[in-house]
């Protein structure tokens, strides 16, 4: 309760429940609260705004603009960066690399690196280890498949056939169902598997 937050802007937990992650957009960091210490760490980011180099350990490196953060069922944790058009993992040993997104923005599909991404806001794990990410500036929700090493489009649409309108949030079900909050629509969508 002694720690200080700046702009803390999203949240979700670690697979266990025992770690609830923080995306602490202005000390460019993203932080944890151990849930049975009540104790915060730092897991990414130095306090400075940059791109990260690959391969650092992510504690001493920077961040640019964290929005979103979840951890899958391997212990990688995914940091989704707003103005970097990107999305990065923490690998197991703590170090940091770029996955998905070039840096610019844009919305092409593909291989995960050349693909796009246009100041997405959140994400999600899937079922099955992939990343969901709400690509808000595309209007679309996508997809990171860390085996294929792909980012694919995966929702540009309502069931109405309206386009979605700035999504910002989104969440899977223990059952793979999707859920998108499609903002400047003013719904909730659902994707059934």
């Amino acid at each position: 309760i002694r720690a200080q937050l700046a702009d803390p802007i999203s949240i979700s937990l670690s697979p266990d429940d025992k770690r609830l992650y923080i995306a602490d957009i202005k000390n460019f960091r993203v932080r944890f609260i151990d849930l049975d210490s009540g104790i915060i760490h730092t897991a990414a980011g130095n306090g400075t705004s940059e791109i990260p180099k690959p391969g650092t350990l992510a504690k001493e490196s920077p961040l640019l603009d964290p929005r979103g953060v979840a951890e899958d069922s391997l212990g990688n944790l995914y940091i989704l960066s707003r103005r970097g058009h990107a999305l990065r993992v923490v690998r197991a040993d703590g170090r940091i690399y770029s996955v998905a997104g070039n840096g610019k923005p844009h919305a092409a599909d593909g291989p995960a690196l050349q693909a796009g991404l246009n100041g997405p806001k959140h994400i999600c794990i899937d079922i099955d280890d992939s990343v969901i990410i709400a690509d808000a500036e595309n209007h679309l929700i996508k997809r990171y498949d860390p085996i294929a090493k792909t980012l694919l489009t995966i929702l540009d649409h309502g069931p109405d056939g309206t386009p979605l309108n700035r999504p910002h949030g989104v969440w899977v079900r223990p059952d793979g169902t999707i859920y998108i909050c499609d903002s400047w629509n003013n719904r909730i969508l659902k994707l059934a598997r």
